[in-house]
C-alpha cells in the first residue's frame, strides 16, 4: 500500500488530537510528525514533504497563510484548512480547490476534505506556487474593496458616514443599526455583508449581533458566568462571544502599534 504523508499543524492539543485520531480510521494515511506553531510547520514541512498538511490559521510565531508564504518557492502540499475563521482568505482557498473545514466540524465533513486531497493527489493536480500567488491576489483585491463610505438613506435624504465614524453595528432582525456619535441609523442590510465589506483591521464582529469599531473601545469589564463585555468610549456596553477574546486583544494591539 502506497502511503500519503500528513502534517498536523495546530497550537492547540486536543486539536491535534482529534485530526490525529480520525486519521488513524485511513490506514493510507500516515501523520509523519505534528506542530504546534508556524515555524517550526515551515521547517518541517521542507524536511519530510507531505502530501497534504491539516493548517490551522491562528498560531504562534506563523499565522497558516504565513507558513504557506514561507513555503515558497517550491512544490507544495495540499493544504486542508482547520479554522474558527470563516473570512475572505478562506474563500479564496476554496475557490482554488484547496479545502477548509470550520471549527466545530463532524468526521463525514473531516473525511469529505481529506477525499478531496486523494483525488487531487490521483489526478496530480496539486496547487503550484502560482496557484497560490492567484489565491493572495484574489485575497488582496477582495480587501481592496473594503467599504470606506457607507450610504444611508434615511427619510428622503441619503447619509454617507465614513467607516471612522460607525462606532458599533448591532443585529436588528432583518436590519442593522448604524450607530455614530450623531445618533443611530436603521439600514436593510445583513451583519455578514458588512462584516465581510468593513475594514478587518478597524472592524471585528465580537458576537453574532454585534460588530465594533476598535478605535472606540474604552475598556473590557467582566460581564456574566466570567465573560467579559466591551465598553464603548460612549459608555455604550456590548457583548463579547464565547471564544472572541484573545483576537479581540490581538487586534487591539496590532491597532496600538
Amino acid at each position: 500500500m502506497s502511503y500519503i504523508k500528513a502534517i498536523i499543524v495546530d497550537d492547540e492539543p486536543h486539536a491535534r488530537e482529534i485530526i490525529s485520531l480520525l486519521l488513524k480510521q485511513r490506514p493510507e494515511v500516515e501523520v509523519v510528525a505534528e506542530c504546534d506553531n508556524g515555524l517550526d510547520a515551515v521547517e518541517t514541512i521542507k524536511r519530510h514533504k507531505p502530501a497534504v498538511v491539516f493548517l490551522d490559521i491562528q498560531m504562534p510565531e506563523l499565522n497558516g497563510f504565513k507558513v504557506i508564504e514561507s513555503l515558497q518557492p517550491g512544490p507544495l502540499p495540499i493544504v486542508i484548512f482547520i479554522t474558527a475563521f470563516d473570512e475572505y482568505a478562506i474563500r479564496a482557498f476554496e475557490i482554488s480547490a484547496i479545502d477548509y473545514i470550520l471549527k466545530p466540524y463532524d468526521d463525514d465533513r473531516f473525511f469529505s476534505a481529506l477525499d478531496k486531497a486523494e483525488e487531487q493527489l490521483k489526478m496530480q493536480t496539486r496547487p503550484d506556487v502560482q496557484e497560490l500567488r492567484q489565491i493572495f491576489n484574489i485575497y488582496n483585491d477582495l480587501q481592496n474593496e473594503m467599504l470606506t463610505t457607507l450610504s444611508i438613506r434615511s427619510g428622503k435624504k441619503i447619509l454617507f458616514i465614513p467607516d471612522h465614524a460607525v462606532e458599533w453595528i448591532e443585529a436588528a432582525d432583518q436590519y442593522c443599526k448604524i450607530h455614530t456619535a450623531d445618533g443611530s441609523h436603521l439600514v436593510r442590510e445583513s451583519m455578514k455583508f458588512y462584516e465581510q465589506k468593513l475594514n478587518p483591521k478597524l472592524f471585528y464582529r465580537t458576537h453574532r449581533s454585534s460588530i465594533v469599531n476598535l478605535k472606540f473601545i474604552k475598556e473590557l469589564q467582566l460581564y456574566k458566568k466570567g465573560r467579559y463585555a466591551i465598553i464603548l468610549k460612549s459608555g455604550q456596553l456590548v457583548e463579547l462571544g464565547q471564544g472572541k477574546l484573545d483576537i479581540l486583544k490581538a487586534k487591539m494591539a496590532q491597532l496600538s502599534g
